[in-house]
């Protein structure tokens, strides 16, 4: 079932759907593809997160779910997903192209098979397929797109566009109903041919990407180039975003940030963490059976001793670090508004805080004075994840920033800073 994203918007009610409808799409026949199916199976559907186990391409690669592993990228816990308020979503796998510079602005793309709960709390979950387009202040006049899965035009006014052509959205039983899954199985947006997961290069086994860090990719679809003298057409892979401005010149990037995870039947099935215990009311503390001079019956003597600081093992209180600090390289106004700012890392044993702040950019690094700073407080090594709102957040104007973590044993003994850059777009 394809929705037009006049359509998709009133439908999801979801803010980042909301498409502006100043660009117009047009599929091309530049692609030469095989007359084959897209996505070719559904794995069975899971009973915690109500959506299939997997979907397989073209190429047979089954992609899981990606949530609650470091690899996922930042927003992707289990917990958020499954989220009361049903504004979760995650990704089963998204490809978001670098910005092409081109007509005194920047393009970019972004497909996507990721599930949410469109319709909201209390609904049951949805998959569906997703590509958008950006072009933030590009000159007018119409702009070639050719792309890993299809070549098409867009118009721009000069201004801005965000062009969504079309969701594909698994067909309900009944409104509100629950999802055919399968029938997202060959089918794609218009304009578009989504055969095989793009797949990061020099990623960690088991996935097609880490969510956070760009690569070159691969698992574009074969474009063909026919020999006017021979006729004979030769296909090759596209793996670019190449741009075409309306006066010809065109520029391109080979650079893709990838978010994708393999199936594993061998994995231990997902389970929401235990809600922690209800703590009753303490008992009474017993009566005292003994005096000390000076004091009344049952009353209770505390002495403070002083010991050493306990250390860590193999680490000192300023050598602690975060790892693989990861969050949204881009992210809207109006989503940074409505879900904050979500940070993925690893922290270290021992680590019992962590401080964030976030500066302005110039030329990729911080600048003046931290705009805003908070601090988290991880429970264990491993995976830590933050969410971060605040007025001071949401009044953040288009830009780029940085965001510096550091972690120690205490806020007076952070150790060495870690920083990552993002943008704010409108």
């Amino acid at each position: 079932m394809i929705r037009s994203t006049k359509e998709g918007a009133r439908v999801r009610r979801r803010t980042r759907a909301a498409i502006s409808t100043v660009a117009a799409i047009a599929a091309t026949t530049a692609f030469a593809v095989p007359a084959q199916a897209d996505l070719t199976a559904v794995g069975p559907t899971n009973a915690v997160t109500g959506v299939p186990d997997w979907y397989a391409d073209a190429a047979g690669n089954k992609l899981t779910l990606c949530v609650d592993d470091i690899n996922c990228g930042p927003n992707s816990s289990l917990s958020e997903f499954l989220a009361s308020d049903g504004s979760g979503e995650a990704f089963y796998w998204r490809g978001v192209s670098n910005d092409v510079s081109i007509g005194g602005g920047a393009v970019s793309t972004a497909f996507a098979l990721e599930a949410a709960f469109p319709n909201g709390a209390g609904s049951p979950p949805q998959t569906f397929i997703r590509m958008r387009i950006k072009a933030r202040g590009v000159a007018a006049g119409t702009y070639r797109i050719d792309s890993p899965y299809g070549s098409f035009n867009i118009d721009s006014d000069g201004v801005k566009v965000n062009v969504g052509p079309a969701d594909v959205i698994c067909l309900q039983t009944a409104i509100n109903g629950p999802c055919d899954f399968a029938s997202l199985l060959g089918v794609n947006p218009t304009g578009t041919k989504l055969m095989n997961f793009l797949h990061g290069t020099g990623m960690p086994a088991g996935y097609f990407g880490n969510g956070a860090g760009t690569s070159v990719v691969t698992g574009g679809n074969d474009a063909g180039t026919t020999d006017p003298s021979t006729g004979l057409t030769t296909f090759t892979p596209v793996n670019t975003l190449t741009v075409t401005a309306p006066d010809g010149t065109s520029n391109s990037t080979d650079q893709w940030m990838i978010t994708g995870k393999q199936f594993d039947p061998n994995a231990a099935p997902l389970a929401l963490p235990p809600k922690p215990p209800v703590q009753g009311p303490k008992p009474a503390a017993p009566a005292g059976t003994g005096t000390a001079a000076g004091t009344a019956v049952g009353q209770t003597i505390i002495r403070f001793i002083q010991v050493p600081a306990q250390q860590v093992k193999g680490t000192t209180a300023s050598s602690l670090a975060v790892s693989r600090l990861a969050l949204a390289s881009r992210i809207s106004i109006s989503r940074l508004r409505a879900q904050g700012l979500r940070a993925s890392m690893n922290v270290q044993r021992g680590t019992k805080v962590v401080r964030i702040a976030i500066y302005k950019a110039r030329n990729g690094a911080k600048t003046g004075r931290a705009l805003f700073t908070t601090t988290g407080t991880p429970r264990s090594a491993g995976a830590f994840r933050m969410t971060l709102r605040s007025s001071k957040l949401s009044k953040l104007k288009p830009g780029t920033y940085v965001m510096e973590v550091r972690a120690g044993r205490s806020a007076a003994s952070l150790g060495a800073a870690r920083t990552t850059t993002f943008r704010v777009t409108r």
